[in-house]
């Protein structure tokens, strides 16, 4: 619209036959192009300065990634739990054997050391971690824990309760529970039932906005292109 606008005004200028209207009428268009260039090059330039943004965010994400991993390495090398990568999540893995008396929630001596060392390694980074309670499928039907839903619960939270106090911040912490819905073995083996039962210390990515960062750039490449 700006190229031809402009075409059809200089046009009609140097071949000085043109009225007043009709070069009212081309000066409109030309005007009207030149507000429609500025306002999507203003657009343009606002959706870069928020794409760059988000991209300093995710830069600066990948980052605590590389930091945390590194850790999770750490504990893995002193051998006081597994590291995974799970559907992008990287886990530490603890066996709940390990740490807790069969059907109980309160951490074996061993058990409270680990996960205090764990917490010490961890608290020196950054990033957010869920600790989920795994157990195998057998039955449980005690009055502290009615099934084994209870019992996940109770064993996240307490191993919550250990991280904080070896300096953990609080908020940086969350305890669920899984149950037996999420198995890594068969239940059907004394050997699988022990992998069920486990502690996972989850860390918890922010990526809220990994996506729209990513349509951002998409959409820039798609204007960029029409320029």
């Amino acid at each position: 619209m700006t190229r031809w606008a402009t075409i059809a005004l200089a046009g009609a200028l140097a071949t000085g036959c043109v009225s007043k209207s009709k070069y009212n009428e081309l000066e409109s268009m030309y005007d009207a192009a030149v507000k429609e260039r500025d306002k999507a090059q203003a657009e343009l330039a606002k959706e870069q300065e928020e794409a760059d943004r988000l991209k300093g965010k995710l830069d600066d994400r990948n980052q605590v990634f590389l930091d945390v991993y590194d850790t999770l390495l750490e504990i893995r090398e002193k051998k006081l739990a597994k590291v995974k990568i799970e559907d992008g999540r990287a886990v530490l893995q603890l066996e709940s054997d390990v740490l807790f008396p069969s059907g109980s929630a309160e951490l074996t001596k061993e058990g409270k050391e680990a996960v205090q060392q764990i917490a010490k390694m961890l608290a020196k980074g950054k990033g957010t971690f869920q600790v989920e309670g795994h157990t195998d499928a057998d039955p449980i039907h005690s009055e502290q824990f009615p099934d084994n839903w209870y019992l996940g619960a109770a064993r996240a939270i307490t191993v919550v309760e250990a991280m904080i106090d070896a300096g953990m911040p609080a908020e940086r912490l969350s305890a669920a529970s899984y149950g037996d819905t999420r198995p890594v073995a068969s239940n059907d083996s004394k050997a699988g039932k022990a992998e069920n039962r486990r502690i996972e210390v989850v860390w918890q990515p922010e990526l809220d906005e990994v996506l729209p960062f990513k349509k951002m750039l998409k959409r820039l490449k798609k204007e960029k292109g029409k320029r």
